[in-house]
């Protein structure tokens, strides 16, 4: 008796336990998978944004598996990409041309390969105001990852004989490629490469290409951000609603027009945009701004009176993001009306705003005000299109903007075109 009783307890124990493992199992079924988020380390110097952190294909949201699985190859390319071009890690390729001596064989890897050989057609395109040889003028000017947190810091300018002798080892016509044998080498062993005006933009077509190779021959919607290149696939989707991205453009002045973007680039489809300004690696001596984007010529900070460049280049374009992050550079290399008659020959879109708080438009894009957008703000900036001219004088606001500039006073930018403009939009302290 006392047998069956125990067996009967040990089969009602079983069941029992059965139930709680199956409610167990069928609760670990129904988590949800969160989604990946793009985890590069502070040192590589690089920042990725998804927009509304969602990719849609043939008009439905991808699964959180297939999202998840492309943003693990977005890290991982960044990060590859990272290793071999960026200057602060040693044994990056760069790194090793930069120390290499005349005539030593330095071999390339598919990354910087594709970066040189780009690079090599921006320079002869832009007649040698785009190099990315510029490490030593950077470096006297205090501009290279070494100053980081002092970019804004005063100082005293380089003396003429400090910038001619980094100018003679900023040639980039010293870097020797051979893009058969994969290899570098140097006329001049003191001539260093820096990709930094470039690197953003090429690391942006790399996630594209990522994305349409998980999802080729569908319908891709979304929008993403490497630092500040930003590429807008399709549409931007609403639930149900679709419409073109409404990005905002930087507002380089904040400090004294107030918080808020300055223009606004609307119903954007299928193109790569990127913003160079003088608001993030710069400094102010109480008379004017000195930017990290240097004058070949003068081998001295662009004072061509241009504060933001921002450019627009259709996706189906190759390479559309690196060359948007060329182009951007390029709006402060030239003077103002050399620049947008460079636009106007390479059918891009840009707009350009100089230090007079005028701005000047390029193409047939719909590059809206800020009153234009929304009725109820205020405009910073005045439309001065079809009026250029090379020279012009400071306004009230700038000289003030100045001041404050060199007073220390806290700049609050938008990293690029990240974010749609009618959401809302982190301001990074600087």
């Amino acid at each position: 008796m006392a047998n069956r009783i125990q067996k009967f307890f040990t089969i009602i124990i079983g069941i029992i336990l059965l139930f709680f493992f199956s409610i167990l199992l069928i609760g670990c079924g129904n988590k949800k998978e969160k989604k990946k988020y793009v985890d590069i380390p502070q040192e590589y110097f690089v920042e990725f944004n998804m927009l509304d952190n969602a990719i849609y294909s043939n008009g439905k949201e991808i699964a959180v598996s297939k999202y998840n699985s492309i943003m693990q190859q977005i890290e991982n390319t960044l990060i590859a990409i990272s290793k071999a071009v960026n200057t602060t890690i040693e044994d990056s390729t760069v790194s090793k041309i930069n120390r290499a001596s005349v005539g030593e064989r330095i071999k390339i890897d598919p990354y910087t390969k594709e970066l040189l050989q780009i690079s090599t057609e921006a320079f002869q395109k832009s007649k040698g105001k785009f190099s990315p040889a510029l490490y030593n003028l950077s470096q006297i000017w205090g501009f290279t990852p070494e100053f980081e947190g002092q970019y804004n810091k005063p100082r005293p300018e380089p003396s003429p004989d400090e910038i001619t002798n980094a100018k003679q080892n900023s040639n980039f016509e010293d870097i020797v490629v051979d893009f058969k044998a994969d290899t570098v080498t140097k006329r001049n062993a003191n001539v260093k490469l820096d990709f930094g005006g470039i690197a953003k933009g090429y690391m942006a077509d790399k996630v594209k290409q990522i994305i349409e190779d998980a999802l080729s021959n569908t319908q891709i919607d979304c929008g993403f951000a490497v630092m500040s290149n930003t590429v807008l696939l399709g549409q931007k989707r609403q639930g149900n609603v679709l419409r073109g991205f409404n990005i905002a453009v930087e507002n380089p002045r904040t400090s004294v027009t107030g918080n808020g973007y300055a223009l606004v680039l609307q119903d954007m489809q299928n193109v790569a945009v990127s913003t160079s300004a003088d608001t993030y690696r710069f400094y102010s001596d109480g008379k004017k701004i000195y930017s990290h984007i240097l004058d070949v010529n003068s081998g001295k900070p662009s004072e061509n009176g241009v504060m933001s460049a921002t450019v627009i280049v259709p996706t189906n374009r190759a390479f559309s993001s690196t060359w948007t992050d060329i182009y951007s550079t390029l709006g402060f290399c030239m003077p103002l009306t050399e620049v947008l008659n460079f636009y106007e020959q390479e059918k891009i879109g840009a707009t350009v705003i100089t230090n007079d708080y005028n701005y000047y438009t390029v193409g047939t894009y719909n590059i809206l005000n800020r009153n234009e957008f929304d009725n109820k703000q205020q405009n910073y900036y005045t439309n001065n299109t079809g009026k250029a001219v090379n020279t012009f004088a400071k306004s009230e606001k700038e000289k003030e903007y100045i001041i404050n500039m060199q007073k220390g006073k806290k700049v609050y930018v938008i990293y690029g075109c990240q974010l749609e403009c009618a959401q809302d939009r982190k301001l990074k302290r600087y």
